[in-house]
């Protein structure tokens, strides 16, 4: 330029060449100073960006524009700009994956600082400034709630909100646990205090409040638990994540028990307010007992109100006097009965009375004195059922009179071997002739014969011998009578039916041969599969940053497992698996049906009965077929004289039951019979078939025992089946 410079100054010639000069020289001078100190730098610029250090380079350039502003370096300068903005926006991205949103704000303004226009930068900027916003709006909130102590939950609350909100801290978890305990012990003390700190109020109105404030608690402590635990199928990340940490199930889960558990005792106390309120009401109504109820009640359900504990032991003193007054009037009448209940209910409010058991201990001996002589009386009579429940009586006052235990003993004894005596199974003799019929007509031989009775005889006595045990409790042990069960006759008939054709089949190998199992290809293809999820949640996991890579990872360690078990189901699997061919062949076969039936004719209390036993058989003829490896299967029928064996027992059994069912429609008849005597008022002898009754069915229970004890409740005063139960 200074040549240049130079060659126009010789062209003009002018006579002010030297002013001229110095005029235009320096200018020149100066801005090729400048453009070699500009293109220095912009070299030096260029080397960094080469290198990738995008920041150096950026400033690198912006010293080259501003020295020389040409375009080449202001390209430059946006070019490094923008490279050095993705480089924070990378780094504010990752900032605030983790919860750094103080270091990724600072990240995305200084890439907006290198590039203005990167919509990325800015976005990122607006939304971590929100978020840090919304966090320290929420922090002032608990902060307040903090202070001025808040309503119930309401700490938890906004706490849970706060995490909700986005990764703003590494510590939000320990915060939020830390709030919740926090925001849990300040909710619960006053009301804790109020209700189990010291003797519960007796104050109505105190009483509501602590039922509204443990009902309020309880509700906000489940809902919050409750929203915790939908977090964990919430689409939002952050809600899932803050759910799977489970902090209000171990602090609010406590909080719900005790106040549904403080709401309880509340209530009974609110309760007890009103039950005293209607003994009151009914003691004033003169129904002493219901008021001793109502004050009872009143008491135990607020065990620190005084005055409910007074009144109950004001009325229990009235209630004594009352019952040892009537008492003693029913003894001067020597009303001995009727003046029981009276004592026994001063003894029950006042059990320390030494008067009421002065006259208890008369009255229960005077008493237990007219029931035996009652009882010698009925058992001299004939009526030994009526002297049994007077003797049970008597035992129920003096219970340690060895005496009165002896005839309650004997008596019982002797219903009970009237109901069931020892029955002995006996057969009646046949004469020579009759035996010979039996041979002829049965087509049997003496032997068989001979094994029927025997075998008949034995299997009746057993049955008979479980049957007089009957179940436990039934009846005391004690020696019985016997009394004999004669079998009179015997019966025996073996008709043989018409043989019938039919078809059966048979099967037989074709062919024996080992295939390839096909289950190995299933196997392997869920081993392939499984394999392939996993590749692909392990490269998945690589790629994602936390909290999605511990969720992957957990579902990766999940399907090694299935691999391994995949794997070795595979390995246990055959590689060949044996096919066989089955051949069917068809064949007649001949079906002989035989019926065998025996029957016995006994006498018991001078009443025949018949009862039966049958068996059938079916006998399958095969006259076999060699060609098709068909075996022959000749007849076999029953012999007579084994139907004979195998029919003794069940006629047997038969008989026994007949025999059982005989004595129970027996014993329902005493029952029948004692309706009728009390309907006609002949009451000894109703209480005598209902006794007999109540004997044969003890240690039963269905209607008609119930009904059967309620009757002699009524006529006797004594429950017999509870007395037996004691």
């Amino acid at each position: 330029m200074i040549a240049f410079v130079m060659r126009l100054f010789d062209r003009t010639r002018l006579p002010c060449r030297g002013l001229l000069l110095h005029a235009l020289a320096l200018p020149a001078l100066l801005l090729l100073g400048a453009g070699c100190r500009g293109r220095a730098e912009f070299r030096r610029g260029e080397e960094l960006f080469g290198e990738g250090r995008y920041r150096e380079a950026y400033r690198s350039y912006w010293d080259a524009c501003r020295l020389s502003p040409r375009a080449e370096h202001r390209d430059a300068l946006r070019r490094a700009g923008r490279r050095a903005a993705e480089s924070f926006c990378r780094a504010g991205r990752d900032q605030e994956a983790h919860g750094h949103l103080e270091q990724a704000l600072e990240s995305y303004a200084l890439a907006a600082e290198y590039d203005p226009g990167c919509l990325e930068a800015l976005d990122g900027y607006d939304r971590v400034w929100e978020s840090l916003e919304t966090h320290r709006s929420l922090e002032r909130e608990m902060a307040r709630a903090t202070a001025t102590g808040g309503s119930g939950l309401e700490e938890a609350r906004r706490a849970r909100d706060a995490a909700l909100a986005g990764p703003w801290a590494p510590g939000r978890r320990e915060a939020l646990a830390e709030a919740v305990e926090r925001c849990a012990a300040r909710a619960v003390a006053p009301l804790r205090a109020a209700t189990f700190g010291g003797p519960l109020s007796e104050d109505r109105a105190a009483l509501l409040a602590l039922q509204e404030g443990w009902g309020r608690l309880g509700a906000e402590a489940e809902e919050l638990a409750r929203e915790d635990e939908e977090g964990l199928f919430s689409p939002d990340r952050e809600a899932r994540e803050v759910a799977s940490w489970g902090l209000a199930a171990p602090v609010l889960g406590p909080i719900g028990e005790e106040a549904r558990g403080a709401l309880a005792v509340v209530e009974r106390a609110l309760a007890a307010l009103d039950e005293r309120s209607r003994g009151a009401a009914l003691e004033a109504a003169g129904d002493l007992a219901a008021a001793l109820e109502a004050y009872a009640r009143a008491a135990e359900g607020h065990p620190y109100h005084e005055a409910a504990r007074s009144d109950r032991e004001r009325v229990r003193a009235r209630l004594a006097e009352e019952s040892y007054q009537s008492a003693q009037v029913r003894c001067r009448a020597r009303e001995w009965r009727e003046a029981l209940p009276h004592l026994e209910a001063l003894l029950r409010h006042a059990p320390g009375h030494s008067g009421g058991l002065e006259l208890l201990a008369i009255a229960r001996r005077e008493l237990a004195e007219r029931h035996v002589a009652a009882a010698r009386h009925f058992e001299d009579s004939g009526l030994p059922s009526n002297a049994l429940v007077r003797y049970r009586m008597a035992l129920e006052l003096r219970r340690d009179d060895g005496a009165l235990r002896e005839a309650v003993r004997r008596l019982e004894e002797a219903i009970a071997a009237r109901l069931r005596p020892r029955l002995r199974a006996r057969l009646r003799a046949v004469d020579a002739e009759e035996r010979r019929l039996r041979r002829e007509l049965w087509g049997v031989d003496d032997e068989a014969l001979s094994r029927l009775e025997r075998t008949l005889e034995a299997a009746v006595q057993a049955e008979l011998d479980s049957l007089a045990a009957g179940p436990p409790g039934r009846a005391p042990a004690g020696a019985r009578p016997e009394a004999p069960l004669w079998i009179e006759d015997l019966d025996f008939s073996y008709p043989r039916g018409e043989p019938s054709s039919g078809v059966d089949r048979s099967r037989w190998i074709e062919s024996y041969d080992m295939v390839p199992n096909p289950t190995l290809g299933a196997a392997a293809a869920v081993r392939d599969a499984v394999r392939e999820r996993l590749a692909r949640v392990e490269g998945a996991a690589r790629a994602v940053p936390e909290p999605r890579r511990r969720y992957l990872e957990e579902e990766a360690v999940l399907l090694r497992r299935e691999l391994e078990q995949a794997e070795t189901v595979l390995a246990s699997l055959e590689p060949t698996v044996p096919s066989v061919r089955w051949g069917v062949a068809a064949y007649p076969v001949v079906l002989v049906k035989s019926h065998a039936d025996v029957a016995a004719r006994y006498r018991l209390d001078g009443e025949d009965r018949w009862v039966s036993a049958a068996l059938e058989a079916v006998d399958r003829v095969v006259e076999g077929d060699p060609a098709r490896n068909v075996p022959p299967d000749p007849e076999e029928a029953l012999s007579r004289a084994e139907a004979l064996r195998i029919l003794a027992p069940r006629l047997g059994a038969a008989i026994a039951a007949d025999v059982g069912r005989l004595l129970a429609t027996r014993d329902e008849r005493y029952y029948r019979e004692a309706l009728d005597r009390i309907a006609s008022g002949s009451f000894d002898v109703a209480t005598e078939n209902l006794v007999v009754f109540l004997c044969s069915r003890r240690g039963e229970d269905d209607p008609l025992v119930a009904d059967a004890a309620s009757r002699l409740k009524r006529l006797t005063g004594c429950d017999l089946p509870a007395l037996w139960g004691e």
